[in-house]
């Protein structure tokens, strides 16, 4: 069995962008995957890997994690894949009554793409449909689930990627520290997506030079285009049509490269 471990970064409602990421894994894989992630973080003296938490570290201190943290990413996992979308792109080319009555925010949308991807690649082997575990708290995995739910999936799972303490009942709910490895690939996906909400130039190949060891697995990873948004609307207006007649054309070379 195979498992994939995704992580947000940005979100909805206050970030220009908002990206998914992750890995998937065969389960006896993630066990000494997780020894020597934890190994290389207590070098540094740390016991949780969070991106945005390293922002104040010294350059070069920061790069040697990184690297050594990609490292190991890439000696574990056979498949990555990351999906961004710019908010405004999303919530301009669909209404609210359409987000609400279709499931989709720019949450879902991420994390319903990248399960497609992950999809694709195991029916090329034939595998079996991996468990999809998310990290826990972010917003819009309720219309996430309604789109597995929707689609006859197998419902995502939500798990913390730190240790937390529940408020009612004192119990200790254990982090998944493989949540830590999709937040740092989400984190160099959304950077690149929020620096292009905010107007930089959009690269040729949008994944080119994001984590160029990470870009060594099989996988892919990309940025919804408003031409996509406005693709899937016309689907979803025309989903009980015969021929569906979209009013783009979709350029596959902007999204998932």
């Amino acid at each position: 069995m195979f498992t994939a471990y995704l992580d947000a970064s940005g979100d909805i409602h206050s970030a220009d962008a908002l990206a998914i990421a992750g890995f998937v894994a065969a389960e006896e894989v993630w066990v000494d995957w997780e020894r020597e992630w934890i190994a290389r973080l207590n070098r540094d003296n740390l016991t949780c890997f969070h991106r945005n938490e390293l922002s104040h570290w010294p350059s070069s201190k920061r790069e040697r994690l990184l690297e050594d943290l990609s490292t190991i990413i890439l000696n574990h996992s056979p498949f990555r894949v990351g999906v961004a979308v710019i908010n405004e792109d999303l919530t301009g080319g669909t209404t609210p009554q359409q987000q609400k009555e279709w499931h989709i925010n720019g949450y879902s949308y991420a994390g319903r793409a990248a399960s497609v991807e992950i999809n694709e690649w195991r029916k090329s082997w034939g595998g079996k449909y991996p468990t999809m575990i998310f990290e826990d708290g972010d917003t819009g995995k309720g219309r996430l689930i309604d789109l597995f739910r929707r689609d006859k999936l197998p419902a995502p799972i939500f798990k913390p990627k730190r240790d937390r303490t529940h408020r009612k009942s004192g119990i200790v709910e254990k982090g998944i520290v493989p949540l830590q490895a999709a937040d740092l690939y989400a984190y160099d996906i959304f950077s690149r997506a929020r620096d292009i909400a905010k107007g930089k130039p959009l690269s040729r190949n949008f994944a080119s030079g994001i984590n160029p060891i990470i870009e060594r697995l099989t996988g892919r990873c990309g940025i919804a285009t408003v031409g996509h948004v406005q693709f899937m609307a016309d689907g979803m207006q025309q989903r009980d049509a015969l021929i569906l007649q979209p009013s783009v054309k979709i350029n596959t070379k902007d999204f998932i490269r």
